[in-house]
């Protein structure tokens, strides 16, 4: 019942968290969760992006010691007034599950939560085709550390912290954390 489920055909899972808010597809299986891409709308239009090489989210079982690297690629293109805007996207993510331990925090105490470092490197180039402009690169660096536990057989993400840095050729250098 989400908008664009038309665009994700292999998806068996979709996420919308409301109104105006994009629409994440995934593809959900006993051995892994991937990542297909997002639909949204933003002045009128929609914009979709579709992995032609889905990212890999977890592979199953997840457990200490799991590691696993992907590699990931997409598309989003839109078109107004006869330019054709296409966004490629194309990155890698590696995954290890590298502790485990107490995880205290204001909502509670939780025990034997596994912690999984991540690392993703992705590229974004965006190509205006029916212009002479350059294409525009955008650079992604992200660690990211999740605390998760099992509750009544469902992960459950306890606590996570994401250092970012993105490089743009036109905006330069911004650094993150959330």
């Amino acid at each position: 019942s989400t908008p664009f489920y038309a665009n994700f055909p292999t998806t068996n899972l979709a996420i919308n968290t409301g109104v105006g808010s994009p629409s994440a597809y995934y593809t959900l299986s006993t051995s892994s969760l991937l990542f297909n891409g997002i639909g949204l709308t933003s002045g009128g239009s929609n914009f979709i992006m579709n992995y032609t090489n889905p990212e890999t989210n977890w592979v199953f079982p997840l457990t200490y010691n799991t590691t696993y690297t992907d590699a990931f690629s997409g598309l989003q293109s839109s078109n107004s007034g006869g330019i054709t805007v296409n966004t490629y996207r194309n990155g890698n993510i590696t995954t290890v599950g590298d502790g485990w331990g107490t995880v205290i925090n204001p909502s509670g105490t939780y025990t034997n939560c596994l912690r999984l470092k991540s690392t993703q490197v992705i590229v974004d180039s965006t190509v205006y085709v029916g212009i002479p402009f350059p294409p525009e690169l955008t650079y992604y660096n992200a660690t990211s550390y999740s605390y998760m536990s099992l509750t009544n057989g469902k992960m459950v993400n306890r606590f996570a912290i994401t250092y970012d840095t993105t490089d743009s050729d036109l905006g330069g250098t911004t650094y993150g954390k959330s």
